[in-house]
């Protein structure tokens, strides 16, 4: 019975579940590279050639309309001007933003906030002549 299941699970890892994690990925690190203009660094030393990056990131230029950009204060006390960001995923307080440094995790706590939409969308040099 053990063994009928775990093929089972195999048999639907490597059919479905593989398949779609990857595309995710790809689909994330598209998107990462429209905005920051390099490879999210989980990825290692890049390994796309050049053209290779520029097509990537006009795709993910074209993904990011899907996305608010909001544009936020800095923390409490922080000297730097506002940023604005991309809203990649959300649950509850946190956020998942991607900006033109990397991605932030950022909590609003229990106090009430507004993400309003920003007109202003960033895009890297790579991604600017898509």
């Amino acid at each position: 019975m053990t063994c009928t299941f775990v093929s089972i699970y195999k048999l639907l890892d490597s059919s479905f579940i593989a398949p779609a994690r990857r595309e995710g990925i790809v689909h994330y690190a598209k998107v990462y590279l429209a905005v920051t203009g390099h490879l999210p660094y989980q990825f290692g030393r890049n390994s796309l050639s050049v053209m290779e990056q520029r097509e990537w990131a006009c795709e993910g230029r074209s993904i990011l309309s899907q996305y608010r950009a909001v544009t936020l204060a800095p923390d409490i006390g922080a000297a730097e001007p506002p940023e604005t960001f991309y809203v990649i995923q959300g649950v509850d307080k946190l956020f998942v933003l991607l900006g033109t440094k990397g991605s932030v995790l950022r909590s609003f706590g229990d106090a009430p906030f507004v993400l309003k939409e920003s007109s202003t969308r960033l895009y890297s040099h790579i991604a600017e002549d898509c």
